[in-house]
């Protein structure tokens, strides 16, 4: 009988080590997938970290390149820098004096608000609203 009780204890602190190593194994396993989990929302942050911003510029239109889809403006902020070259999407929404326009209304000295983001360094217009020269002075 005293050989039982040693035994009996080498088994049940074996037993316990297998089961805490099986847990360790089962609880990796459960931390890997929550890792997973905080790396979707940390990809998911990022993403939306990425994802463009939509930025307001106003000033007055230096140049224009209708068959590019090119404005240069001159923007009435210091902060915007000397110049803003814009690339005008296919399917941005340009007005002028709040009534629908195209590119070919688009003139050199106009003011202009535009509504953009930058993708891959590019400014890319979204909105162009145009105020027509005659126009603008008013306040």
């Amino acid at each position: 009988m005293h050989l039982r009780g040693p035994s009996v204890a080498l088994f049940f602190v074996v037993s316990m080590v297998l089961a805490g190593l099986l847990a360790g194994c089962a609880g990796g396993g459960d931390q890997a997938k929550g890792g997973g989990e905080q790396s979707q929302e940390a990809q998911g942050e990022a993403t939306q970290a990425d994802a463009p911003v939509a930025k307001i510029a106003l000033g007055t239109i230096v140049s224009v390149k209708p068959d590019r889809r090119k404005i240069i403006l001159r923007p009435s902020t210091e902060q915007q820098g000397d110049r803003l070259v814009f690339k005008v999407i296919d399917d941005a929404q340009i007005t002028l004096d709040d009534k629908p326009a195209e590119m070919a209304d688009v003139l050199e000295g106009q003011k202009a608000q535009i509504q953009y983001v930058t993708f891959n360094e590019q400014n890319r217009a979204r909105v162009v609203g145009l105020i027509s020269s005659g126009e603008g002075t008013g306040g």
